[in-house]
């Protein structure tokens, strides 16, 4: 069969080995951006480690949630049947949760934790759509010679230029909330303007255009506290 390779009893699809470089080589990026915060930080970074194992495990294992009446029926074959947008957003869900608990009982910083993850995502999937390029076809039936948007393209100049401004911020020495915070906003908010004109996807997933106004949401939340915080400690001074 063409694109696999059959290792003894194992078949081992080419498409994999280069989702599993893409990830490797996106999570070594994103660590070399973040190499003096985590100086010292052990703890911080082995929770980061095990969430992004539990994020690949929540996204392939939810299939049992999704299908419940199959997975009484026959748990083996939903377990079989590839993870669609359902099962992302309930990894993004569980990833949110593990944060915050691990954060909380290990007392670790909190906005490190997941400036440092959304970050890593952002870099793993610019390099993604670089590899992986998809093209939007709903217009074509209604525009003659219509080749189709670029989507991914458009995708990844959206993410480089999300990335510059991060570094920028960084090089400023912008406090950890506030960098990612204005990095949901403009994640989100750039995405779900895309969303609603094209099939926008998450690592080849595509997604609702609201799950990235809600990645916006988050933002601007975090922004308002942040600045509530910051008035009510000045009236307090």
């Amino acid at each position: 069969m063409d694109g696999i390779w059959t290792v003894g009893p194992f078949m081992i699809k080419h498409a994999w080995l280069l989702i599993i470089a893409i990830i490797i080589g996106g999570l070594y990026l994103s660590k070399q951006l973040f190499h003096h915060e985590l100086t010292g930080q052990e703890e911080l970074k082995e929770t980061y480690w095990n969430g992004i194992f539990c994020f690949f495990i929540t996204f392939q294992f939810s299939t049992l949630l999704v299908y419940p009446m199959i997975t009484v029926q026959d748990p083996i074959a939903v377990l079989a049947m590839p993870s669609g947008s359902k099962e992302w957003m309930i990894a993004w869900l569980f990833i949110f949760i593990y944060f915050l608990w691990m954060s909380w009982k290990k007392n670790l910083n909190r906005d490190l934790l997941f400036l440092y993850f959304f970050s890593s995502y952002m870099v793993i999937e610019t390099v993604y759509l670089s590899f992986h390029p998809f093209v939007d076809y709903r217009s074509e039936i209604d525009i003659p010679f219509y080749i189709g948007h670029p989507v991914s393209l458009y995708q990844m100049i959206l993410n480089v230029t999300i990335l510059v401004i991060f570094l920028w911020l960084k090089r400023k020495k912008v406090v950890s909330k506030l960098m990612l915070s204005r990095l949901l906003v403009m994640y989100g908010g750039s995405h779900g303007l895309l969303s609603m004109m094209v099939t926008t996807r998450m690592m080849g997933v595509a997604v609702p255009f609201w799950f990235y106004f809600l990645i916006a949401f988050i933002g601007l939340f975090a922004t308002s506290s942040m600045l509530k915080n910051n008035q009510s400690q000045e009236l307090i001074k």
